[in-house]
């Protein structure tokens, strides 16, 4: 289950264990049965109007690490609130012109109870799904067109030394009529 294997990161994971069959009245040990163990972990998240992440658990915010493409929320808080949008601008090409242009996305960190922003670690029902999404009226000047772009966020704990991981967001915006 993803939930219970947050500390996996991405890529194809190998493993085997063996479960040994005894007898249940004497404990006489009857068998052995290997069993092999793949699997591929991929928290990458695609956004074309709007995408949510799986659930992360209890207390875990989004922040945007430094890189080239993208910027948005850099440090993690924890405040009392009930609602809270972040803005992600990320650094898209147009697939026909090659134009490189901002974009403004919409990020919120659903938390059980509410949509609050998404570096805000409050806790409500152990929930922490990223929701990204764009809305046209925060890109009035975008023209029509394709655009790309990847970028990273990072999900983490407030603390340091918790649970931390980066995921890769493809956006993948089709504007053209």
């Amino acid at each position: 289950m993803p939930a219970d294997n947050l500390q996996l990161g991405n890529g194809t994971w190998r493993g085997r264990v063996s479960i040994d069959a005894v007898n249940g009245q004497t404990g006489a040990f009857i068998a052995q049965y290997p069993i092999d163990i793949d699997a591929t972990v991929s928290r990458s998240v695609t956004v074309s109007q709007s995408v949510a992440t799986g659930n992360f658990g209890a207390g875990i915010a989004f922040t945007v690490p430094a890189q080239p493409n993208a910027s948005g929320p850099t440090s993690r808080h924890s405040a009392a609130a009930t609602t809270g949008i972040s803005t992600i601008t990320v650094q898209a090409r147009d697939a026909v012109t090659q134009t490189i242009v901002p974009i403004k996305l919409r990020a919120q960190r659903n938390n059980g109870c509410n949509d609050i922003a998404m570096n805000n670690t409050t806790n409500c029902q152990g929930a922490s799904i990223l929701k990204v999404s764009f809305d046209p009226s925060d890109n009035p000047a975008l023209p029509a067109g394709r655009y790309a772009a990847t970028f990273n966020v990072q999900a983490a704990t407030l603390v340091t030394g918790g649970f931390n991981a980066t995921l890769p967001i493809d956006l993948d915006l089709n504007l053209l009529p």
